[in-house]
């Protein structure tokens, strides 16, 4: 029996070929880019849970969370203890009342000190995602309007030091390298603030009043509050 060369491909099932590819591709890269706009363009989910929220609880109501939430937290933190008791506290934040103080309460804390809030950052809001709180605000400039997120991861090392690192941003939903927010310090922050974000120790310790400070012992972070553990010292003279 006869046997005879296989049959070159013809220059028009090249084409053919060369279409079907050229379709899929484009194809692809369509679907890519429409989910990349759309995750780039919707604000995330914790972000319109928290709006709904505020929307659905009368302001009078939001104003008494936040009120009663700041005086509980500086009654934890101030309030003296009798000789010889321990000096060790806990205040715990729920997550929803640290969002009504952030919206109620925030803007007032500022201004009494003297700090110029850019008008561009606005519904400043917090959240939980495992042992990691992501704050998200609106910026809003003439060429931008999305929801942007920061990822921290904060903690107190065994030397006692406090640390955080940004380990993301998000724009809207798309997620983007913590680069992306850096560069867009003024140049003369981008070190002291990226090296501070980037886990360098610091001393955690605030002032309580002229003669004592507290010293965060560690800060536990669960599905709907943080949890911070302090202890009051006698006030050192370089606080």
């Amino acid at each position: 029996m006869a046997t005879h060369p296989p049959r070159k491909p013809t220059a028009s099932r090249f084409r053919r070929i060369l279409n079907i590819v050229l379709l899929t591709v484009i194809g692809l890269a369509a679907l890519m880019g429409g989910a990349v706009w759309w995750l780039w363009s919707s604000d995330p989910a914790y972000w319109r849970a928290n709006a709904a929220l505020h929307e659905a609880t009368p302001t009078p109501q939001l104003r008494r969370t936040a009120a009663d939430l700041e005086s509980r937290v500086n009654y934890e933190v101030t309030h003296l203890t009798p000789r010889g008791a321990p000096a060790t506290r806990r205040v715990v934040l729920p997550i929803d009342e640290v969002n009504v103080w952030l919206s109620q309460s925030m803007p007032r804390w500022l201004e009494s000190l003297d700090v110029a809030w850019p008008p561009q950052v606005t519904g400043v809001m917090a959240t939980v995602e495992g042992d990691r709180i992501v704050g998200a605000f609106r910026l809003t400039t003439d060429r931008f309007d999305r929801v942007v997120s920061v990822v921290l991861r904060p903690w107190v090392d065994e030397d006692g030091a406090g640390r955080v690192v940004l380990e993301g941003v998000r724009i809207g939903r798309l997620p983007a390298p913590a680069s992306v927010l850096m560069e867009r310090l003024p140049e003369h922050a981008r070190g002291q603030v990226g090296a501070w974000l980037n886990g360098r120790p610091f001393e955690p310790v605030f002032p309580i009043d002229a003669a004592r400070q507290a010293r965060v012992l560690g800060i536990q972070i669960e599905p709907d509050r943080l949890i911070v553990d302090l202890e009051v010292e006698r006030r050192t003279p370089y606080h």
